[in-house]
């Protein structure tokens, strides 16, 4: 028996259809770690690692993310061990998914299934920024465990990371752009739109003056020199301090030493044309060693969905005729996560050392890695968004021939905007910025007093540590700072 079918009928057939497809991908990810941010922001880290979400450990497209989140709360809590196998699985899932993104079959399958939803379908891949301060974060859990051997091999690993994503988002722009051109979807207009509307003024500014590639880490290179130092390897040393310096040519931290590295590497031109710009070198004061500070500052900027509504050209599917369809778009858009937290100052023996220099502000970097993937987001979009608008046209055609017009037809384009939904997802507690500090200070065990300070230079917080410095190693120091300190200072023995 052939059973009529109804315009609220069909209307809601397809609105369920929509819906119950991929329901699970509806809650935001930014959501569930909300608690665990707001207990660590207030310095709590014990609240915030009985907060975190395990399930999202389990399985599933966030499981990464969930895996840089946690190896992020073991690391602030000292568990350096636990963090060091957190981010390995991480690390792991992250070589399975590049893996499964050569084989083009496996490419096509995935990108099908976002195509029809979004993007939040698929496994995380993980920005290149957050890849390069994974290996960062472990090569300084290897140092608060005195293995500076492992934690060189980190820091190359860092860079492999770097050069591997900036790689594959070349080629994946290049790969979107041939699909749009062989779809002949059309987003020079939605690319300049997106721009405008993804980006603040003060945004574009930022992005418009800064000269910092989002593949590169200022920090990370610095502390690179500083591992190669500690073993004597002083040519390397060199080269990695070298490359702080062209990254952040205004900071003072890694242009203090490139003269000296200079010498030791036995380049004596190169020392000579360093002091020429620098000052000379200081001789080094006897009985004395390193002491290296780490500051993590922040909390990172986090994304925010903004909607935007563009035209696509539909063929009708009855003749050769081309319908404009509005079509509803999920964009993410980078907002600062404000905190009280903007420098340190390190007293030792009730001697003020310094205030923390600013390497690697990461929010910048975020920034400018964003803008950059904008065209493929955009086109990648707009063949979505083309692909649902004929979906929505076709069902407007039908129920059209159904009979008069029913507000249940307005479902389908609901259920199909409802569906859009941009990928909210980030490693939320990662630092805003990463300052470092460097003093050589006599030998032996010393009081060290940190103060926290907010933007205007006041005082929020303070801790006090002991540091025992030996004749020509380092000490390194690691501390987390947000609207208090996180946590207690992390102090490694002499290396």
């Amino acid at each position: 028996m052939m059973r009529r079918v109804t315009r609220a009928g069909l209307s809601w057939a397809l609105a369920g259809a929509c819906l119950f497809s991929g329901c699970s991908t509806f809650t935001h990810y930014t959501k569930k770690m909300d608690p665990v941010a707001t207990a660590l922001r207030g310095g709590n880290v014990t609240q915030a690692q009985a907060l975190f979400p395990e399930k999202g450990l389990k399985s599933g497209t966030d499981r990464v993310v969930y895996l840089l989140e946690k190896g992020t709360l073991q690391h602030v809590a000292g568990e350096f061990d636990n963090s060091d196998l957190t981010f390995t699985d991480a690390n792991r899932i992250f070589e399975e998914n590049d893996m499964r993104a050569t084989i083009a079959v496996g490419k096509a399958v995935e990108g099908a299934g976002s195509v029809v939803l979004n993007d939040k379908v698929l496994p995380y891949e993980g920005e290149a920024y957050e890849r390069v301060y994974m290996h960062t974060l472990e090569a300084i859990n290897y140092l608060m465990l005195g293995k500076k051997d492992e934690a060189r091999v980190e820091i190359k690993l860092a860079y492999e990371q770097a050069k591997a994503v900036a790689n594959r988002n070349a080629k994946d722009l290049d790969r979107i752009q041939r699909e749009a051109d062989e779809k002949k979807v059309e987003t020079k207009r939605s690319v300049s739109e997106a721009f405008a509307q993804l980006f603040s003024s003060n945004q574009l500014d930022v992005i418009e003056r800064s000269a910092v590639d989002p593949y590169q880490n200022a920090f990370t290179a610095y502390l690179s020199a500083v591992v190669y130092e500690m073993g004597r390897e002083y040519n390397d040393a060199y080269i990695d301090c070298q490359m702080a310096h062209e990254i952040v040519p205004g900071a003072k931290l890694p242009a203090d030493h490139l003269a000296r590295l200079a010498g030791l590497s036995g380049m004596a031109q190169r020392k000579v044309e360093w002091e020429r710009k620098f000052g000379p070198v200081r001789p080094p004061a006897e009985k004395a060693g390193d002491l290296f500070v780490v500051f993590q500052c922040g909390l990172a900027a986090h994304k925010e969905q903004v909607k935007l509504t563009i035209p696509v050209p539909i063929p009708s599917p009855r003749d050769n005729t081309i319908s404009i369809v509005l079509v509803t778009v999920a964009f993410p858009r980078y907002h600062p996560t404000p905190t009280r937290a903007a420098s340190m100052e390190v007293v030792c023996d009730g001697t003020l050392l310094g205030s923390t220099e600013l390497l690697t502000d990461l929010d910048v970097i975020a920034l400018k890695n964003f803008h950059q993937k904008v065209p493929a987001l955009v086109v990648r979009q707009a063949i979505r968004a083309t692909l649902k608008a004929g979906t929505s046209y076709a069902a407007s055609n039908l129920l059209g021939q159904l009979g008069p017009i029913d507000v249940s037809s307005l479902v389908v384009s609901g259920a199909l905007s409802f569906t859009e939904q941009a990928d909210l997802r980030s490693w939320l507690l990662l630092p805003a910025n990463v300052q470092s500090l460097r003093q050589r200070i006599p030998e032996g065990e010393h009081d060290i007093e940190l103060l926290l300070k907010d933007a205007a230079g006041a005082v929020i917080d303070k801790r006090a540590v002991k540091a025992t410095i030996e004749r020509g190693k380092f000490t390194v120091m690691n501390l987390r700072g947000i609207d208090t300190f996180v946590g207690e200072p992390q102090v490694s023995k002499p290396l």
